[in-house]
């Protein structure tokens, strides 16, 4: 019973000991950097003893740094920290003066400050045109005040603000311990736009494919966009733009500083539609001397024509249509007085080939006998090709560069070249003269032919007789007798010959039978056995016309002769008859 009363009284002094120790209660501090601690303000530690707080810098040994409640340690002597430029965080330790109890740690925290600064793309804005961008440093969990003249701008929380109103800006920038700090400040002034006007360098009413140009003011420095019907026109931005289509035009003109003016419009205007063109009818290659008609596709009579040859007017050629002969590009211009439009017309290659030249040349008459002929020469260039023509007919196969002309007519030739172009030249004219018909009449021995010929030239036995040149003659020996006479236009012919074998004059001896001719029928050799040496032979037809003779032989060919019946006549050297004899030539 004692020793739990003992016990028990134990506990209680315990616990009474116990509820008489200091109680110590710390606050950290923080503040942010380059700030400065105001006075009375840090670590703070309190305790239920009136006694006071130890500050140390270490949890264990080292030297009181302070004495106090508060304390800031910010340049205190071995605190480490001098002042607040640099961020972080220290511990230091508290404790009652007179406690043997563990030091309590305390924090004095620098919390980093942002850095504020901003910068502006210009420094001059417009009320029109440019506007100046401010942008401020940016960074993990900063937040944004923009302020003009030092006043809040509503809504301006972002990193950057863009603006056209004058006055001075900064930025207060805050992060999520510290701030606002305000950046530099920049001043914005107000720029002078420039001047914008637009004039038109030409009629501003014209028809499609028609144009104007448009002129903007010019300067130093000065940039241009042209709109149509309020819409920028891509790629529209020199001084300035040629206008096809019908709308309203102005021009955005911008100076250095950004500012920009619009111009007054100006109203362009296509009347209407009119568009122009050239047609035809057959080839557009031709040959010379084949125009080819051209016709315009407006045809009214509110349109008038000029047709142009290489972009050159026609003298005179005003007509809807026009037929061309020359070589080159033809346009035709068509102005419509109902629109006031003048258009021209895409241009038409038009060629023309020349023609070749086609002629004939010769050498000799063009006048000559029967059974002559003149040589009639083509144009010899390899490149065209001939065709010859008597009295306006083709002559079949008659294509060369050359003509033999037996006949009489109007010669003349075609000549064509690799275009199909041809050209006739002039005729040339051919005269034939027929050959005289001499014909022989007898009387006892005296010949005759004709007293109308010109010239006359008797001949015996093929041979001319001397003096023998009137129209008859009077032979005195026997022989093949013919003449050859000359007309008018000197043709000459020789008439077929006359045998006479029945004159005796002159010691002439009857046919010798020792002379025999053998064989007869022959189809080929004749044999002439006879005293004579040699003897002269003729053969004629049954009615007295010459065929061949064969002098001073005893053997004739009759190899070419026709089958037939001949009189086969034998003289010797004097020429008189020894023998007259019927021969018949056979085809075997």
């Amino acid at each position: 019973m004692k020793q739990f009363l003992y016990t028990l009284s134990a506990i209680a002094i315990l616990v009474g000991l116990q509820s008489c120790l200091p109680t110590l209660t710390v606050t950290n501090y923080s503040i942010c950097q380059n700030n400065t601690v105001p006075s009375g303000q840090g670590m703070v530690a309190s305790t239920t003893l009136t006694s006071s707080i130890n500050w140390y810098a270490a949890p264990t040994g080292g030297s009181v740094l302070y004495t106090g409640t508060v304390f800031n340690p910010v340049g205190v002597a071995g605190s480490g920290i001098t002042n607040t430029g640099t961020s972080g965080t220290t511990t230091f330790y508290a404790i009652e003066q007179t406690s043997t109890s563990s030091r309590t740690a305390v924090t004095f925290t620098i919390n980093p400050s942002p850095t504020a600064s901003i910068t502006s793309n210009t420094t001059v804005v417009c009320s029109s045109g440019a506007n100046a961008t401010l942008s401020a440093n940016t960074g993990t969990g900063l937040t944004y005040q923009w302020k003009l003249n030092g006043s809040n701008v509503s809504g301006a929380t972002n990193a950057t603000y863009t603006t056209n109103v004058t006055g001075a800006y900064t930025c207060a920038v805050s992060n999520s311990t510290c701030g606002p700090i305000i950046s530099n400040s920049i001043t914005l002034t107000a720029g002078t736009p420039p001047t914008a006007t637009a004039t038109a360098a030409g009629a501003t009413s014209f028809c499609p494919g028609g144009s104007v140009v448009l002129n903007a003011n010019t300067g130093t420095g000065l940039t241009y966009q042209w709109q149509q019907n309020g819409s920028n026109i891509s790629g529209a931005t020199n001084a300035a733009y040629t206008a096809s289509g019908t709308g309203s035009y102005t021009v955005i003109v911008t100076n250095v500083a950004g500012c920009n003016a619009t111009s007054s419009a100006i109203a362009v205007s296509a009347n209407g539609s009119f568009t122009v063109a050239i047609a035809y009818t057959g080839p557009v290659n031709v040959c010379a001397g084949n125009p080819v008609t051209l016709n315009s596709s407006v045809s009214s009579s509110a349109v008038t024509y000029q047709w142009n040859l290489n972009g050159i007017a026609v003298p005179g050629a005003t007509d809807a249509s026009f037929q061309c002969a020359t070589s080159g590009n033809y346009t035709v211009t068509a102005h419509d007085a109902s629109i006031s439009c003048t258009v021209t017309s895409n241009p038409m290659v038009i060629t023309v080939y020349p023609q070749p030249n086609s002629y004939v040349a010769y050498a000799s008459p063009l006048s000559f006998c029967e059974g002559g002929a003149v040589v009639l020469t083509a144009n010899t260039d390899p490149a065209l090709t001939c065709q010859w023509l008597r009295d306006g007919y083709v002559i079949p196969g008659a294509t060369g560069y050359y003509n033999v002309a037996e006949q009489t007519g109007y010669y003349s030739v075609i000549a064509t070249d690799v275009h199909n172009c041809a050209d006739t030249s002039d005729r040339v004219s051919i005269n034939v003269f027929p050959l005289p018909q001499p014909t022989i009449t007898r009387t006892a021995n005296v010949f005759a032919t004709a007293s109308t010929f010109s010239n006359y030239q008797w001949l015996r036995n093929g041979a001319e007789i001397p003096g023998a040149t009137q129209y008859s003659y009077t032979a005195t020996s026997n022989g093949a007798f013919s003449v050859t006479v000359w007309d008018a236009n000197n043709c000459t012919r020789t008439s077929d010959a006359i045998f006479i074998n029945d004159l005796s004059a002159n010691g002439a001896v009857a046919p010798s039978d020792q002379i025999i001719v053998y064989p007869n029928p022959t189809a080929k050799i004749v044999f002439i056995d006879a005293p004579q040496s040699s003897l002269n032979v003729y053969l004629c037809t049954m009615d007295g016309k010459l065929v061949c003779y064969w002098l001073a032989t005893k053997e004739v060919d009759l190899t070419d002769v026709a089958a037939g019946n001949y009189v086969m006549t034998l003289l010797d050297q004097d020429n008189r008859v020894l023998k007259v004899e019927k021969l018949l030539k056979s085809d075997k």
